[in-house]
């Protein structure tokens, strides 16, 4: 009787080790592939909720929690480009990079949601509304593709 109640406390004492183990890092991981990643845009930011996702297919669901039309363009970077200092033509980013995609503004209205499919092969991503002004206000994140 006195092993059992002292391996019931042995196992009491390693559970929340375990669970913490289990728990990760708090890093924010990304979906799998075949995932989907939530981007919420607003006066005047762009929130992917993860910052980092698995190559392959992922789906993006963008929804403008703004006031004003806004769009999602999607460019794939190089991993030393500062996304703050792009230069500006005609009161918009220039990007020389390769865009693989976009929700445009029409599909995303105030209070508009739409969704994307994308295909990511290993490296950094620029996320940007580039409606006039909206790049110059912080309309931009990047996300990295593992």
């Amino acid at each position: 009787m006195k092993r059992l109640i002292l391996v019931g406390l042995i196992g009491l004492a390693v559970l929340p080790a375990l669970a913490f183990v289990a728990c990760g890092d708090g890093e924010e991981e990304g979906p799998a592939a075949g995932g989907t990643v939530q981007v919420t845009l607003d006066e005047w930011t762009i929130k992917p909720d993860v910052k980092t996702v698995t190559t392959g297919s992922i789906r993006f669901r963008a929804e403008n929690q703004g006031d004003v039309p806004h769009e999602l363009e999607v460019f794939a970077i190089g991993k030393d480009l500062d996304i703050a200092k792009l230069p500006i033509k005609e009161n918009k980013a220039v990007v020389v990079a390769s865009e693989i995609g976009e929700i445009e503004e029409e599909d995303l209205p105030k209070g508009g949601k739409a969704e994307i499919t994308f295909t990511f092969t290993a490296g950094r991503y620029l996320l940007i509304c580039n409606i006039a002004g909206h790049y110059q206000q912080g309309m931009y994140a990047d996300i990295t593709a593992q």
